[in-house]
């Protein structure tokens, strides 16, 4: 029997070698777009599953609101939090804090700029459980000024010598000795680092060992014995939350801790504070939809093809039914040739995967490791894919035509049969709709990825070249203020530079200080601010006007009880208008300022946040932050070797890290631009496999009409007339497809433009482009078929008649 159908499916075949071609190629098409994609969700979705006990481990968050408003919402948590957890619990089996920085660290001989550094607990690599190469994971950061290190800085740094016991200076030069080397982490965690230094260190720069119930600038991290359940971890936390968090339950304040698994962190975290740029759900979800319509509109083809070949085979199963073929023996045929089909095409999908997999990942500029194909579930993926393939397009092709009955086979008549010809007519609209909806998607993407980048953001951002504070002198306290100085009076001297300011956070990221609580006449503000570093030139340096008030003083010692609002702040504080907040006193903690002017709203970050207040201080940065100046850009390479040579001769040692600020700015769309290019990938081959299968059943239908096309021909019709007889019926499904696929569609853009405070118009145009489009590309496709047919000599098609 197995030879048999083995016999039956080679001559099929070869019989029909042009339509199997067609599937086999839609097929395997469509199974390596599934496969990429899948290997780019599976990617996303493992962030810190590495972790030896990954389901163990969390982060504390923490929520406060006043009278149901939220005021904070951070990953961050108190640094006194961590103590409490280790001596008042026995739920938890590790615990420690930890806060990221990117550092200057560097030997004598060997520098490295913008290093990924964690100040952490002594308990850190116990939390995680790093594998450690040399050292104790118990006290390895004991002690003050200890480091453990990565073992790619490490070769890095020391070669093939030994690591511990060496020294590595920090930022302006604080020595640093290495105690442990642990196995470098892989790209997919959500807190990179290749430094654990010790946070006990930090007391000798004024920060309490023991920390605080007052500020969040921390995170805190804590392993779970296997036994606990988060429930209990909760309810734990509550207890301390009103133990000591000050005014906790009283005159409408409540604050919470909440817990989150360090595995979702990177896609599932909507809190605020973030040490570094974290995954988008949204856009792995998007992801995972289009890789099933891409799969469905393959498998789509598969069941079309089969479904029009069968009026080949009308006499062959006809005469099986006749001589006593039942439903099941001839469903069995179907599903061993789709069997044949399908595992071809996993087999040059695997081809076209390992083709194209270089070029997906330089694509997506992501860290995807070409592991995946060792992995089990990469393989039970393409089984799985295998099996639910024959599964879909067997079973609705093969029952279809096994219930056709003898009669009708054996008259060839099958072609006119209800069930067949609304199988056709749905599978074809199926694909159509589909491709419709990523092609209308793709549009929209684009289109609301060109109106961030394009919005007015309120400051000039193209005009501002930003300089990334040195490192060398982060702590140096006056002696950093005073070398800025000197360095913003020589670049004034170029022609290129305008304006020069210092300010702890560009536009574009997160504001440092963004927690912060007001009071104003004696009452709280139900409102978080955020508090900007800034100077004199600050706001001309972004092209911001001063709407009421003054701008800073240029002596700092006369503004340290001044500050500057923007106006959503002034309509917060509840002044009528931008002039009555002038003189006013509020009170930032126990510190009570005036305002001496109010500044035009700009955006600070991306526009799918609303605009924040905003409270303007005249400090200069007390670490890190960045020196933008407001340039002339009619000679970029002149502007920039000229502020490379002031940076140097002001800076020595120190990396000139330089970038202009729109560009910057617009790093924060790169997801969705991201989702935008594979979107439009996939709704390019979902096309083009929908079109293999179009152009199969025009090459279907044009043989079966032959001789109608030559009778008229013969009796008078134009080519036109025959283009347009045997086009209309697939224009006909192709605006079905448009009608049905157009409120699919605007519910998809719509809910995704929600996620966005600003955002584009849904416009008609789109819908019509997507539409316009796949009717063109399909015209493109009958058409070619459908002239060659019209064109034909009738004498060919009928000298037997």
């Amino acid at each position: 029997m197995f030879q048999h159908y083995l016999n039956q499916i080679f001559r099929n075949f070869v019989k029909h070698k042009r339509f199997f071609a067609i599937n086999i190629i839609g097929l395997s098409v469509g199974i390596a777009t599934f496969a990429m994609l899948w290997m780019y969700v599976q990617y996303e979705k493992s962030y810190d599953s590495f972790y030896p006990q990954a389901d163990n481990l969390y982060r504390v968050n923490y929520q406060a609101s006043k009278d149901g408003n939220q005021l904070t919402n951070s990953c961050r948590s108190h640094s006194a939090l961590n103590q409490a957890l280790q001596t008042e619990s026995d739920l938890i089996a590790a615990s420690c804090r930890a806060f990221y920085e990117s550092c200057y660290m560097y030997t004598e001989n060997v520098q490295l700029y913008f290093q990924d550094v964690v100040w952490a607990d002594s308990a850190f690599l116990n939390v995680f459980q790093n594998k450690l190469i040399h050292g104790d994971a118990t006290t390895a950061l004991e002690n003050k000024y200890s480091v453990a290190i990565s073992e790619k800085v490490a070769k890095i740094y020391f070669g093939e010598n030994e690591a511990v016991g060496n020294v590595i200076k920090l930022n302006e030069g604080i020595p640093f000795t290495v105690t442990a080397v642990f196995k470098t982490l892989p790209q997919n965690t959500h807190l990179h680092y290749d430094f654990v230094v010790s946070f006990s260190t930090l007391e000798d720069y004024g920060v309490n060992r023991e920390g605080n119930w007052n500020s969040l600038f921390v995170a805190t991290y804590f392993r779970k014995i296997p036994t606990a359940n988060e429930t209990a971890i909760l309810n734990l936390l509550s207890n301390l939350a009103d133990k000591y968090i000050v005014n906790n339950g009283k005159d409408g304040f409540e604050a919470a801790y909440t817990i989150l698994p360090v595995t979702d962190i990177y896609l599932r975290s909507d809190f605020e504070g973030e040490f570094t740029p974290q995954g988008n759900l949204t856009k792995v979800n998007l992801l995972i939809v289009i890789a099933f319509f891409v799969i469905f509109i393959a498998w789509t083809n598969n069941i079309n093809i089969s479904t029009a070949l069968s009026f080949e085979r009308a006499k062959a199963n006809g005469i099986r039914k006749l001589n006593g073929a039942n439903t099941l023996s001839i469903v069995k045929l179907f599903f061993a040739e789709l069997l044949a089909i399908n595992l071809l095409a996993v087999i040059l999908s695997i081809i076209l995967i390992l083709l194209a997999f270089p070029f997906f990942t330089s694509y997506i500029n992501n860290n995807i490791s070409n592991l995946f194909f060792t992995s089990t579930g990469f393989w039970l993926m393409l089984a799985a894919i295998l099996v639910a393939g024959i599964l879909f397009t067997g079973t609705v092709s093969a029952l279809l035509q096994s219930s056709v009955t003898p009669l009708q086979l054996l008259s060839n008549k099958i072609s006119n049969t209800k069930s067949f010809g609304s199988l056709r007519y749905g599978l074809t609209v199926f694909q159509f709709m589909l491709a419709i909806v990523l092609i209308g998607s793709t549009t929209l993407i684009f289109k609301q990825i060109s109106f961030l980048e394009k919005s007015n953001l309120g400051m000039n951002a193209s005009q501002v070249l930003v300089m990334r504070g040195p490192a060398t002198n982060n702590t140096s306290g006056d002696r950093r203020y005073h070398e800025f100085c000197a360095f913003r009076e020589e670049l004034l001297q170029s022609p290129f530079i305008e304006k020069v300011t210092a300010t702890m956070n560009i536009p574009g990221q997160t504001n440092k200080y963004n927690n912060v609580m007001v009071n104003f006449r004696g009452k709280q503000i139900n409102t978080r601010f955020n508090i900007s570093f800034s100077d004199e030139n600050y706001f001309e340096t972004y092209q911001v006007p001063i709407v009421a008030g003054r701008n800073f003083y240029t002596v700092m010692a006369n503004e340290t009880q001044s500050v500057i609002i923007n106006e959503k702040s002034a309509e917060i504080l509840g002044f009528e208008s931008p002039a009555d907040a002038i003189g006013e006193k509020i009170n930032i903690g126990n510190r009570e300022v005036e305002i001496v002017g109010v500044a035009k709203n700009f955006h600070h970050e991306s526009l799918q946040k609303e605009l924040e207040p905003y409270i303007y201080q005249f400090r200069h940065p007390h670490e890190f932050g960045y020196y933008p100046a407001l340039v002339n850009t009619s000679n970029v390479p002149e502007l920039l070797s000229t502020t490379k040579q002031i940076w140097e001769k002001h800076y020595p040692g120190a990396q000139a890290d330089f970038f202009f600020l729109d560009a910057f700015f617009n790093r924060q769309y790169i997801s969705y631009k991201q989702l935008g290019e594979l979107a439009g990938l996939s709704a390019l081959l979902a096309i083009f496999i929908a079109c293999l299968g179009l152009y199969a059943l025009v090459s279907h239908t044009v043989n079966r009409k032959v001789k109608e096309i030559g009778v008229r021909k013969v009796n008078g019709a134009t080519i036109a007339e025959i283009v347009a007889l045997l086009n209309k019926d697939f224009v006909k499904w192709v605006a079905v497809a448009f009608v049905l696929a157009t409120p699919l569609a605007y519910f998809a853009m719509r809910t995704w433009l929600e996620s966005f405070a600003y955002k584009t118009a849904l416009s008609w145009w789109i819908f019509v482009t997507a539409g316009v489009v796949t009717l063109g590309i399909a015209l493109l496709t009958v058409s070619y078929q459908s002239w060659s047919a019209a064109t034909k000599n009738p004498v060919e098609s009928l000298r037997y008649e």
